[in-house]
């Protein structure tokens, strides 16, 4: 006797039933076949659809400001109604408090020459304010911008934001990670993709309801990231609000949420404006 489909025939089995088991045994290959092409084409269209680009998005002015055109921006936040920025570059780094009506520099603190500045942000009563390469992170009190510590972290500081409850640093990379509010210690990260390609040269971050936006340095878009998977959900372009400029360093840099106009303002190294926009639904 054979076994087949799951089934005992005897060789001496009538005619029938040696014939019923074939057709079984054909409709069982028949069954695995399509299953498994099923499998298949639902693994091949899932991956497809992973693999699709986040969309760009177009934005509307909703007003300007006047920047100062020597300004290396490297950080920009708003806390409360009241803006700051940070610049770099070795001897010309510092942080100001500016008006936000009229763009115009109310106060400012310069960083010793040795030190590039980079992006900072507020937290509480303190701004956290990174450095480029030298891996020190200063702290400042928010009303005096007096220097009050510093934290200390591996590689180089880019941008940085925070959610209240932690901060969020890019390195240059297209990893962002997390940091403990009180002593800057790394205790995760997530890497951004884009349809599964990751998304290099992460700079300046801005923390909006629950969204990361991100300046991707000379990239004149700006990446709307779920920081929970990294992917990235959207683009904003921002390239018609480039100004004509020829130095190859003039690039999108400065993210800051206006809460009281609901718009992000945005500028850019040596930019001579800031411009707010609002993206286009």
């Amino acid at each position: 006797m054979r076994i087949l489909t799951g089934h005992i025939v005897a060789r001496n089995a009538p005619r029938w039933a040696r014939a019923w088991d074939v057709v079984l045994s054909t409709c069982m290959m028949v069954l695995i076949v399509l299953v498994m092409g099923g499998v298949f084409f639902a693994y091949t269209a899932a991956s497809s659809v992973a693999a699709e680009p986040a969309p760009i998005q177009q934005v509307t002015e909703v007003y300007r400001l006047p920047h100062a055109p020597g300004a290396f921006t490297q950080g920009l936040f708003f806390v409360g109604e009241r803006l700051f920025e940070t610049t770099g570059r070795h001897g010309q780094s510092r942080m100001m408090e500016l008006d936000p009506r009229t763009g115009e520099m109310l106060r400012t603190h310069f960083l010793p020459a040795r030190y590039f500045g980079e992006g900072a942000t507020a937290m509480g009563p303190h701004v956290v304010w990174l450095t480029w390469t030298r891996q020190q992170a200063f702290i400042f009190d928010l009303e005096s911008l007096e220097a009050s510590g510093e934290f200390s972290y591996r590689g180089e500081g880019w941008g940085l934001a925070s959610d209240g409850d932690r901060f969020m640093m890019s390195d240059g990379s297209s990893v962002i990670s997390f940091r403990d509010p009180q002593t800057f210690v790394r205790h995760g990260e997530v890497q951004v993709t884009d349809g599964g390609v990751a998304v290099e040269r992460l700079n300046e971050l801005e923390w909006v309801s629950g969204v990361l936006y991100a300046n991707v340095w000379r990239d004149s878009r700006i990446a709307v990231i779920d920081i929970r998977t990294g992917n990235v959900v959207r683009w904003l372009d921002l390239a018609p609000f480039h100004p004509p400029l020829d130095d190859p360093a003039a690039v999108l840099n400065g993210i800051a949420y206006d809460q009281r106009n609901d718009c992000l303002l945005v500028t850019g190294k040596l930019w001579p404006e800031m411009i707010c926009v609002r993206p286009v639904h």
